[in-house]
């Protein structure tokens, strides 16, 4: 997906030379593409209950169009903590890879950047049903205590 080695490529001093100096790494344009701001209100049950079924269905999309990853940019600490749980107890690949958060203003949520990768995410969300995602979630919420594994503050 990427035009070789990724981390001697990236600029990361300001977030607007991150993302760029990640678009450029790309080798085919057509390999990524990016979601901006995947967000979702209301009672937290039915919030849950969406980002799951559109976390599903995106990286079932993107397996079947060919596309091997997603940049998303969310504020959503739901699915953080499902991608965090994936990616430490599961025994498949990665599935997401955190890149940077900030706190755009000192009242506002912190906003999370990073890159979901379609064929990881399509066997991670088929192995568990939305009983299991939200036990995935609860449980990944309780054991943290910091931000996100991984990601740039800014």
């Amino acid at each position: 997906m990427f035009d070789g080695s990724l981390s001697n490529r990236l600029e990361l001093s300001t977030p607007q030379q991150l993302d760029q100096s990640f678009s450029q790494s790309l080798a085919l344009g057509d390999d990524c593409c990016e979601l901006i701001r995947m967000a979702v209100s209301g009672s937290t049950s039915r919030l849950n209950t969406i980002l799951y079924l559109s976390i599903k269905h995106i990286a079932l999309f993107m397996k079947q169009v060919g596309m091997k990853g997603v940049y998303v940019i969310t504020e959503q600490p739901a699915l953080l903590y499902f991608f965090q749980s994936v990616n430490l107890y599961s025994d498949a690949p990665d599935c997401y890879v955190p890149m940077t958060y900030q706190q755009i203003t000192p009242t506002k949520p912190y906003t999370y950047k990073g890159l979901i990768l379609s064929d990881p995410m399509v066997k991670a969300i088929g192995e568990c049903n939305y009983k299991q995602y939200y036990k995935q979630v609860l449980s990944a919420r309780k054991k943290s205590t910091t931000h996100f594994a991984s990601c740039l503050k800014f």
